[in-house]
């Protein structure tokens, strides 16, 4: 189906080509999205941070709430990627025996339609003596300025959601964690 030499019409953090049939396809690295379970708090460790494709008249800083999540744009292999996010993101001194990878360890994608980005969904369970103390803002860079949000599992089944793996993540959550 992919057509033979597409045209390279953006060469940066993401490459966008365009084929002879008019189709533009994104070309990304791959992610992986991990979500936090507090099992003594009965809390999920999310952040919040502002992303700027999200802003939008309903959202006019386009601050939204997600799972811990990070792209291979380092080389790393994923709960190696998941353990460093963990650290830079929320604080969280994750181990590789914490984690879960869900789907069969099979990544999904994210919107086949146009992007090639998939994404591994994550579980891991945390401890109080795992997370660092303190509130202070997180992230690398002028661009990332990342909170701690702190939800009640018992909130989960209410909230909505900006991030779509988030959600299948949370929901997966629901499913099988919480019964």
């Amino acid at each position: 189906m992919e057509t033979k030499n597409p045209k390279r019409v953006h060469d940066g953090f993401v490459k966008v080509e365009k084929h002879a049939d008019g189709i533009e396809v994104v070309r990304s690295s791959d992610s992986v999205v991990v979500l936090l379970h507090d099992v003594v708090n009965g809390v999920v460790l999310l952040v919040s941070q502002e992303r700027r494709p999200m802003v939008s008249d309903r959202n006019p800083t386009g601050r939204i709430t997600e799972c811990v999540a990070g792209r291979f744009d380092k080389k790393l292999g994923i709960k190696a990627l998941a353990i460093a996010e963990a650290k830079e993101e929320f604080g969280v001194d994750l181990h590789e025996g914490d984690i879960q990878i869900l789907n069969g360890g099979e990544p999904l994608a994210l919107s086949p339609g146009i992007l090639t980005e998939r994404s591994y969904l994550l579980y891991a369970e945390v401890r109080p003596e795992q997370i660092e103390d303190g509130e202070h803002v997180r992230g690398v860079g002028k661009h990332e300025a990342i909170t701690r949000v702190r939800v009640p599992v018992h909130s989960l089944e209410h909230m909505t959601f900006d991030s779509m793996s988030c959600f299948a993540v949370v929901q997966w959550f629901l499913r099988e964690i919480k019964h």
